[in-house]
């Protein structure tokens, strides 16, 4: 999947609220929150 966005945080509720928010104005995003998960 293609991201317009992609948040990195280690704060996991931030980053998560973050990215649904930006969902609901049709940006496409997601988010880490370290960069094991990038792998």
């Amino acid at each position: 999947m293609k991201y317009d966005c992609l948040i990195v945080d280690d704060e996991e509720v931030l980053a998560e609220t973050t990215s649904e928010y930006f969902n609901m104005f049709d940006i496409q995003s997601d988010y880490v929150t370290s960069a094991r998960r990038l792998a």
